[in-house]
């Protein structure tokens, strides 16, 4: 009978996890980095919250274009976590942690963009 042990590299797993870990605040950054572009596009002035719990902005004015606001953060994102795997893939695919991460972090900040630009209401 197979068990987790023999079916998943634990040491994969563990580097993934805790790279994940560590990458949550700076793309948290990049996100909310990706909506204070329009912001900034728009001239309007921004105030931006980050910490391990979450991340937020808010812009300090309207902003026209309420849609590239709402899928510049997750795109920005998206961007930022697809290129250095295409760009270097043949390095990262040696160390697989990083690929799996770096295209969890993609996937996830483009379903982010999204959902944030369709769904979102107020």
């Amino acid at each position: 009978m197979l068990t987790f042990r023999d079916t998943f590299d634990q040491s994969l797993i563990t580097k993934a996890i805790v790279f994940m870990f560590i990458m949550i605040i700076p793309f948290g950054f990049i996100h909310e980095s990706g909506h204070a572009l329009v912001c900034l596009a728009e001239s309007i002035e921004f105030d931006m919250h980050i910490s391990g719990f979450g991340s937020s902005i808010v812009c300090n004015g309207d902003v026209q274009n309420k849609d590239l606001f709402h899928l510049m953060g997750g795109l920005l994102a998206f961007v930022v976590a697809i290129t250095p795997y295409f760009v270097a893939k043949k390095h990262i695919e040696k160390i697989p942690f990083i690929a799996i991460v770096l295209l969890s972090l993609a996937v996830g900040h483009l379903v982010n963009a999204v959902v944030e630009t369709v769904i979102f209401d107020s």
